[in-house]
C-alpha cells in the first residue's frame, strides 16, 4: 500500500524574514568561465547567464536567533521507503528513509541553518532540490512552491509540487509517486516553453548525501568536465576518469578544495550516479535520457571546506557531498528550449547493495558491476515505459491543490488573458502582485 499524508515539519533554525524591498543591483552577479575542450564537445557554455537576481528580491533576512520553526510537508510512503517533501522550502525532498536497511538515503539536516548561497541569498542544506530556469540555487529554494495530490490510474496517491519561473516566464510541475511495491521513488518532471520564443532552460536535481570516509562515486564515465574556483571565476578542463586530477578522483575525501565534476557519460549510455559507502550500500539515481548531466561537488578536506560543512549542519550530521542530475552537460550553460514545446523526464531514487569486492577496485569494473545491477532492478525500458504512460494518466490530469504558491502565474495569466496550461491551478494574484495588477488593468502603479 502507497501512502500520501500532508501535515507539519517541527525542527529548529533561524526563521527567515521578509524578503528585502530594495533590488539586487548594487554588486552584479560574476560569471566568468573559461572552458578548454575539444571542438567535439558541442557545449554552451555561457549561454542563458544572469548577472543579478532580477526579477527575484533578495532573501537575507536571517540573522536572528535559533528558534523552533514549522514548515508545511508531504509525506509518501510504501512498504519499502518514506519521502518527505517539505512544502514551505521549494519542495525539497527532505528525507529518503530506507526502511528495510533502516537507513537513511539523503542528509537529513536536523536544523534550518540558511547561507548567503542562492541566487536571492539564502539556502541551505540537505535533502534534494529541485533547481529550475537559471544557473544557481533555486528562486525559489526558500519559498513555497504549489502542492496538490492526485492519483494515478491504478490508485497510486501522486504528490505534484509546481510553480512559474518569473526569469523564464515558464510553469513547470514535478510528480512524485511511490507504487505500493516499489523500492524506488519516481520523479517525473515537466517544463514547459509556452513563449512564442527560444528561452534558455536549466534544470538540475541537487542531491545531498552524507560524506563518509572511503566512500565511492560510480558514474558511467570515463572523462568529466572538472570546474576549478578561484575568486569568483570558472576554469573548466576536460580530464580522464578517475585519475585525471592526479589522484583518483572517484573518491570524494581525496579532494583538498572545493571543486565541481561535470561527468561526460557517453549518449548511448544510461544516465546514473550513486555514492557507495564501504560496506557497499548507498543512494542511486537514475533517469530517462533527456537528463543527461551528471555531477558531484565536494567542499574538500581544508579548512575553509570543513569550515562550511559544519556552518550548514546541525552538529550530529556527518559531512555532506553533492550529487546532481542536469539537462546540459555542466553547469556553466542552459540548453535552447524552442517555443510552445515541453521537455519531460522520469527519475528514481532508491538503494542499491553492491559487494564492495566488486565496487571498490578498478574504475571500469566498478562502472560495469553498478551497471548490470541496476539494469537488473530498474531496466531502463521499464522507466521510459512508465515516463510514456504517466503523461496521460498522471502528468497532464488536474489535482486538488493543498499549499499554494506564488501569485505571479495568475498575473501572467491575467496578463496573456489565457491559462498557462490546462491542467495547473495556479490560484489568484495576491499582495506582492497588486501593484504589478493595477499597472496591467489601470495603466499606474
Amino acid at each position: 500500500m502507497s501512502t500520501l499524508q500532508f501535515g507539519t515539519k517541527s525542527l529548529r533554525g533561524r526563521r527567515l524574514g521578509p524578503a528585502s524591498a530594495f533590488p539586487a543591483i548594487r554588486d552584479p552577479i560574476a560569471f566568468s568561465v573559461s572552458a578548454a575542450l575539444d571542438e567535439d564537445d558541442g557545449l554552451f557554455i555561457g549561454y542563458g547567464m544572469f548577472t543579478d537576481s532580477l526579477p527575484y528580491s533578495m532573501q537575507d533576512n536571517y540573522d536572528g536567533p535559533t528558534e523552533p520553526l514549522s514548515f508545511a510537508n508531504a509525506v509518501l510512503e510504501n512498504e519499502w521507503l518514506r519521502a518527505e517533501f517539505v512544502l514551505d522550502l521549494g519542495g525539497r525532498l527532505w528525507s529518503l528513509y530506507d526502511k528495510a536497511a533502516k537507513r537513511e538515503l539523503l542528509t537529513n539536516n536536523r536544523e534550518f541553518r540558511p547561507c548567503n548561497l542562492a541566487i536571492r541569498d539564502a539556502w541551505f542544506a540537505g535533502g534534494v532540490e529541485w533547481n529550475v530556469a537559471r544557473r544557481g540555487h533555486d528562486a525559489q529554494t526558500c519559498s513555497p512552491r504549489f502542492a496538490a495530490a492526485l492519483k494515478d490510474d491504478d490508485g497510486t496517491p501522486v504528490l505534484r509540487i509546481y510553480e512559474f519561473s518569473r526569469d523564464r516566464v515558464t510553469p513547470f510541475q514535478i510528480d512524485f509517486f511511490l507504487p505500493a511495491d516499489s523500492r524506488f521513488l519516481f520523479v517525473r518532471t515537466r517544463v514547459s516553453n509556452t513563449n512564442d520564443h527560444v528561452v534558455p532552460m536549466y534544470w538540475w536535481s541537487n542531491i545531498a548525501v552524507p560524506e563518509l570516509p572511503g566512500c565511492r562515486l560510480i558514474v558511467p564515465a570515463m572523462d568529466t568536465y572538472a570546474n576549478a574556483y578561484h575568486q569568483g571565476a570558472h576554469a573548466l578542463s576536460k580530464m580522464p576518469m578517475p585519475d585525471g586530477e592526479g589522484f583518483d578522483a572517484s573518491y570524494p575525501c581525496n579532494f583538498n578544495n572545493a571543486k565541481d565534476h561535470f561527468y561526460n557519460i557517453p549518449d548511448t549510455q544510461r544516465k546514473y550516479e550513486t555514492v557507495l559507502y564501504q560496506d557497499g550500500y548507498g543512494l542511486i539515481e537514475c533517469s530517462t535520457r533527456r537528463l543527461q548531466g551528471r555531477k558531484l561537488f565536494v567542499w574538500g578536506q581544508n579548512t575553509g571546506g570543513q569550515r562550511w560543512q559544519r556552518k550548514l549542519l546541525d552538529k550530529d550530521s556527518p559531512n555532506y557531498l553533492e550529487i546532481q542530475a542536469g539537462l546540459a552537460k555542466t553547469q556553466q550553460e542552459c540548453l535552447p528550449m524552442p517555443p510552445n514545446t515541453t521537455w519531460e523526464w522520469l527519475e528514481a531514487y532508491g538503494a542499491i547493495q553492491l559487494d564492495p569486492a566488486e565496487v571498490f577496485g578498478s574504475w571500469q569494473h566498478a562502472v560495469n558491476t553498478v551497471t548490470r545491477k541496476l539494469d537488473a532492478m530498474l531496466p531502463e525500458a521499464q522507466l521510459d515505459e512508465l515516463l510514456a504512460r504517466t503523461r496521460q494518466s498522471i502528468a497532464l490530469k488536474p489535482a486538488a491543490v493543498v499549499h499554494h504558491g506564488s501569485g505571479w502565474a495568475a498575473l501572467e495569466e491575467r496578463r496573456r488573458g489565457k491559462s498557462l496550461t490546462r491542467h495547473l491551478d495556479f490560484g489568484s494574484c495576491g499582495p506582492e502582485q497588486q501593484e504589478w495588477l493595477d499597472l496591467l488593468e489601470h495603466g499606474r502603479m
